[in-house]
């Protein structure tokens, strides 16, 4: 799992998040 400084997420990264984990979305980021 890549992290970015400053919640600064790519969109695509952004995409990835929501719908690769079952559009749980930003909890995806806390993993």
């Amino acid at each position: 799992m890549k992290f970015y400084p400053n919640g600064t997420i790519p969109e695509q990264a952004n995409m990835y998040f929501v719908y690769g984990d079952g559009g749980t979305g930003k909890t995806s980021l806390t993993k």
